[in-house]
């Protein structure tokens, strides 16, 4: 058996792990089309859907500048964060915000109420 089979034998990489990681990707983005056909228009209505309900509050962006506020938000708030600002998600996940959409620079976080 030469080295570049061994490799392939221990999971050294190579091909099958990045099929296994293009399929991720693959899933996740029809996970994300799906999610947004149902919370889109639906046909006949002419309003849009939502899955926020009566009892949460707007989306507010965190940052240094108000991290403050984190402590006074109310049960049922979405919260967004940039992805590289750690000291905020670390203060918003203390206050029992946990992520909800890790795509792209902005982080999606939820308190539940």
């Amino acid at each position: 058996m030469g080295d570049g089979e061994r490799e392939r034998g221990r999971g050294g990489g190579g091909e099958e792990d990045s099929d296994l990681s293009l399929r991720l990707v693959h899933g996740s983005i029809e996970l994300c089309g799906a999610a947004e056909a149902v919370i889109s228009t639906a046909p006949g209505q002419g309003r849009t859907r939502s899955t926020a309900t009566d009892t949460e509050t707007k989306m507010q962006h965190f940052h240094v500048g108000n991290r403050h506020q984190i402590k006074d938000a109310p049960p049922n708030t979405w919260a967004t964060v940039h992805c590289r600002d750690v000291v905020t998600m670390s203060e918003l996940a203390r206050r029992g915000f946990h992520l909800i959409d890790m795509s792209g620079e902005v982080w999606t976080m939820h308190r539940e109420g």
